[in-house]
């Protein structure tokens, strides 16, 4: 359900004035998966100690990746992932490609086939951590992408 402005209006939250700073997940080697999202992904990865490093594209809003320090086992399911928006159907075809020729490289679990529907081009590939990530394409979304949506609440 959608809240419109007068809807949304008449809300008083129960925290105000707060930022939407980050999310969290799980990594079993910090330096193999740097370089993944790095040099793969194209994020910006900070690490900040052992424990923690920070991936980012932009913005006011990162994810933190915690070491586990072991293999353990991935919860995220191939419906909770994260998502990249790239500029044209051609990039999402070249980066899984890319992805194909270089999931043992990377260790990726798996690399799922290009998708096209009548909106949007997309894959999803499993990291070595078993993170889903999915890269598409939609002509309708360019940056600001929210902005948008949320301009009006």
């Amino acid at each position: 359900m959608t809240l419109n402005t007068t809807e949304s209006a008449s809300i008083t939250p129960v925290l105000e004035n707060t930022v939407f700073s980050h999310g969290t997940m799980e990594c079993s080697d910090p330096i193999k998966t740097q370089k993944f999202v790095s040099e793969f992904l194209g994020l910006h990865s900070v690490r900040k100690s052992s424990v923690t490093q920070y991936v980012w594209s932009g913005g006011s809003w990162f994810v933190v990746c915690l070491n586990m320090n072991e293999r353990f086992e991935p919860r995220q399911s191939e419906d909770y992932r994260f998502a990249l928006l790239v500029g044209s159907a051609e990039e999402v075809e070249q980066a899984q490609a890319a992805a194909v020729e270089q999931k043992e490289k990377w260790e990726m679990l798996e690399v799922r086939d290009v998708v096209r529907t009548d909106d949007k081009v997309s894959f999803n590939l499993r990291d070595l951590n078993g993170a889903w990530w999915e890269i598409y394409w939609k002509p309708d979304d360019a940056a600001p992408l929210y902005d948008e949506i949320f301009a009006s609440t």
